[in-house]
């Protein structure tokens, strides 16, 4: 049986915003202990791959690639015939000493190369060599093949909340046969067809809560307007192909204590240790603190990150902007004004345009996003990515740490991700090479930071 599926608008948001220097995969840096996966001189590598090949039927998607429809130019999902297991997982060796600042530069490596167009758009590198019998597996994979915004099937589906060592083999696949040019160009005048019955079907369910539809038009306005850029910052300029990856990791209690005795939220926390960094590795730059109060920097966050193990499914057409203090040095008088200004942040919602565009100009879906980006809204993205409270395992690995990686977009030069996994919170930035070669500097800078907050707190409440 033909089959093919046409890509959604939140999906063809993110097709549409990649390019040569815009890279619109998701993925991120997963350090095991190598436990059972062991062998003498490295891992089972032939095991991993037959477990990752065995899985990918909880993951259909990724045997499939994308074709344009004729005329439309509209992209779908066809099943990819010459799909070849040993193309996407990919097996490679740190050298000795396999330490932290070599795995990032690897890291920032495969970050930095586009996913080939014609192949299902995904990759993972195991990573051999790393320190304390450690590997690591290296995800990419292309935004429209998430669930939201880091909703990694593939991932989701290799590891298992206990550590089960056996397997069996998936299901034999068969890839189905691709539609012909006539046949997507019949599917694309039957979609256009039927578009008004959906438009309206679209209208009317959004109607059914008059509640929720006066807010979803409220934010949407919000979303179509221009909105005042935020000022122009050395983070703020065309971005390059090449990337540079760090991490750091903080632990997850000390944020929660700090959130509860504060009567304020764990995503203040980190924003306030954010801002604090950003106002730090702007002053090592010689933006001194009287100069960054004339700054109006924002952080864009989604409202509904999702994660990996959530139940909560992220959504990439509705987020928040908020300003961030950047110039205030004193950790809880910055914590305070965080907080007021997640309370006074400025929603953008973008769904039900998409929705709406979605049947009647599928092309025009992302075309508020792409503008208010054009316009510089924001200066960078934060996302906080939920996670499991306990360990997750792969074939008897455990999974130590998780450092999520998610694309620039536009005129950003930096992106920060938080995952919160086990215990911890694990950063994970991402940034351009040439705009951000001091990264290690803003490291520092959080990590300073997020300790004086905890100092502060800690004093404050004794």
């Amino acid at each position: 049986m033909i089959f093919s599926e046409p890509v959604s608008a939140q999906q063809r948001l993110h097709l549409d915003l990649d390019d040569s220097h815009v890279h619109m995969h998701v993925g991120g840096a997963f350090i095991f202990d190598a436990g059972p996966l062991a062998l003498e001189g490295g891992i089972n590598i032939d095991r991993i791959l037959d477990f990752v090949e065995s899985r990918l039927y909880r993951a259909p998607r990724f045997r499939q690639r994308i074709v344009r429809t004729p005329i439309e130019g509209s992209p779908v999902w066809v099943d990819d015939s010459s799909f070849n297991i040993r193309y996407h997982v990919r097996h490679t060796h740190l050298p000795h000493p396999g330490d932290e600042r070599q795995m990032k530069r690897l890291v920032g490596q495969i970050a930095s190369q586009r996913l080939d167009r014609e192949r299902p758009l995904w990759e993972l590198h195991i990573v051999e060599g790393l320190a304390e019998g450690r590997f690591a597996i290296v995800a990419k994979v292309h935004q429209c093949m998430t669930s939201g915004l880091w909703g990694i099937g593939l991932i989701e589906a290799l590891m298992s909340g206990s550590p089960e060592r056996d397997f069996e083999s998936g299901p034999i696949w068969l890839p189905r046969p691709a539609p012909s040019r006539e046949d997507l160009i019949r599917a694309a005048l039957g979609r256009r067809l039927m578009a008004p019955v959906q438009f309206a079907r679209t209208v009317y369910e959004a109607a059914s809560d008059l509640d929720e539809l006066g807010e979803d038009v409220t934010r949407s306005i919000a979303g179509l307007r221009d909105l005042e850029p935020a000022s122009s910052t050395p983070l703020n300029a065309p971005i390059g192909p090449h990337r540079r990856f760090d991490w750091v990791a903080f632990d997850a209690k000390q944020a929660n204590q700090i959130a509860v005795d504060q009567g304020t939220s764990v995503d203040a926390v980190i924003l306030s240790t954010l801002a604090g960094a950003i106002g730090r590795f702007f002053s090592r730059r010689g933006i001194t603190p009287p100069d960054q109060r004339d700054l109006d920097f924002r952080a864009a966050s989604p409202e509904q990150a999702g994660g990996l193990f959530s139940e909560v499914e992220g959504d990439a057409l509705s987020w928040v902007i908020t300003e961030l203090p950047i110039a205030e040095t004193d950790p809880m008088k910055r914590l305070a004004l965080t907080s007021e200004a997640i309370d006074n942040s400025t929603p953008v919602n973008y769904r039900l345009f998409a929705s709406v565009m979605e049947w009647l100009w599928p092309s025009l879906a992302s075309a508020p996003a792409r503008r208010q980006l054009g316009r510089g809204a924001s200066n960078l993205i934060f996302t906080k990515l939920a996670g499991p409270a306990s360990h997750r395992f792969l074939l008897g690995a455990e999974l130590l740490e998780a450092y999520p990686l998610l694309p620039l977009v536009p005129e950003q030069a930096l992106r920060i991700s938080v995952f919160d996994y086990a215990g911890g919170l694990y950063w994970g930035v991402n940034s351009e090479w040439d705009l951000v070669p001091d990264l290690h500097d803003l490291m520092d800078a959080t990590t300073e930071c997020f300790q004086e907050l905890c100092d502060a707190a800690a004093e404050r409440a004794a």
